[in-house]
C-alpha cells in the first residue's frame, strides 16, 4: 500500500501501530521517505487490504495505491 504525504516519524508510527493492532497482522513496515507500507498478515475478516485501507484512512491519511 502507498500513502499520501507523511511528514514525520510520528505519522509513520501512528500508521504502524494502528495496523499492528489488527487481528491477523504479523508485521508492518512503514517507509517514511516513500510513503510505502508493507503489511504481513494471515488473511482473515479483520486483516485484509480493505480493512487496512479503512484503518489508514480513519487516521486521516490518503491511500494512493
Amino acid at each position: 500500500m502507498s500513502l499520501g504525504y507523511m511528514s514525520c516519524g510520528g505519522c509513520a508510527s501512528k500508521v504502524k501501530n494502528a495496523l499492528e493492532a489488527l487481528n491477523g497482522v504479523q508485521g508492518v513496515q512503514v517507509t517514511l521517505e516513500t510513503g510505502l507500507v508493507n503489511v504481513e498478515y494471515n488473511e482473515t475478516e479483520k486483516a485484509n487490504p480493505d480493512v487496512f485501507r479503512d484503518t489508514v484512512e480513519g487516521l486521516v491519511f490518503d491511500v494512493v495505491a
